[in-house]
């Protein structure tokens, strides 16, 4: 079963950026995500697999941040920390709006798993090695304790560098719905173009 956790925003009433920090005050977006799973575990009571919850890497720690307490956090409270296993995908140290930019702890994960010819590997974190006493530093803004803190394991794929961005949008969204996204992203941050590194932002341009 898939259930839809995230809430939708009511876009077409901000039309300033003070009124988006307005609503996020009397709003909690990741108590919200955490709020849904229990309902959706508490409706399927007599179905005895476990679920798989899709996010990204900040709102899945198990700690709280610097900032605010994440989805992570609640369903630890929620199921107790032997029935969530907060796994964490290797990447670029990021910004929750704009990056990427530089890689996590000065580049000494990236240069260990150099060292192992850059094979895929997963595998624990725990408080003792020497992944998980690192300082977590991979969300500008949301890092606070340790990666062994905030995550139960680690998945490393390939360099970040290798990762492909997938600017998709063209082929989902019409002309008018993208110049939507650009205004939602102007309220936040710097826009589409900044974002992406667009000179346009459809082919009608």
């Amino acid at each position: 079963k898939r259930q839809a956790v995230d809430n939708e925003l009511p876009w077409s009433k901000f039309k300033k950026i003070s009124e988006v920090k307005q609503f996020f005050k009397n709003y909690n977006r990741d108590k919200h995500m955490a709020d849904v799973i229990k309902k959706a575990f508490l409706k399927y009571t007599k179905d005895k697999r476990s679920g798989l919850f899709l996010v990204g890497s900040a709102h899945a720690q198990i700690y709280p941040s610097s900032k605010e307490k994440r989805a992570g956090y609640y369903l630890i409270k929620e199921f107790g920390d032997t029935s969530i296993y907060s796994i964490l995908i290797h990447s670029f140290v990021i910004h929750n709006i704009e990056g990427p930019y530089k890689h996590a702890r000065d580049g000494l994960f990236d240069a260990a798993f150099k060292m192992n010819n850059n094979r895929p590997i997963a595998f624990p974190l725990t408080k003792g090695n020497l992944w998980g006493k690192q300082d977590y530093d991979l969300v500008i803004g949301y890092s606070k304790g340790t990666y062994a803190e905030n995550f139960n394991g680690y998945i490393y794929l390939c360099p970040p560098e290798e990762y492909i961005r997938n600017d998709f949008w063209e082929n989902v969204y019409s002309a008018d719905f993208i110049k939507e996204l650009d205004r939602r992203y102007n309220l936040v941050a710097k826009g589409l173009k900044h974002e992406y590194k667009l000179k346009i932002l459809t082919r009608n341009e």
